[in-house]
C-alpha cells in the first residue's frame, strides 16, 4: 500500500513538472479547424481522446470474441 502511494506522488509530480514547463500556447490545425491552447491542454486531451478510442475498439474486439466462441468454452 506504501509503495502504491509513492508511485502515484512520484507520477503526480512527473505530471505537475511537464504541466508547469509546457504552458506556452500553440496552435494545432486539422484540415479546416484550427484551435489555440495551452500545450498540455493540448497533450491531456489528446490521450484522453486516444484511451477512450482504445477502450471502445477492445471492448468491441472483447464482445465478438465471446459471441464466437462455442458455447461449451464460455
Amino acid at each position: 500500500m506504501r509503495l502504491k502511494i509513492i508511485v502515484i506522488s512520484i507520477l503526480f509530480l512527473l505530471v505537475a513538472i511537464i504541466a508547469s514547463q509546457n504552458t506556452i500556447t500553440t496552435e494545432l490545425k486539422f484540415l479546416l479547424w484550427s484551435v489555440q491552447a495551452p500545450l498540455i491542454v493540448m497533450i491531456v486531451v489528446i490521450f484522453i481522446l486516444g484511451l477512450v478510442i482504445g477502450l471502445i475498439f477492445s471492448s468491441n474486439y472483447e464482445r465478438k470474441k465471446k459471441l464466437t466462441l462455442p458455447i461449451r468454452q464460455r
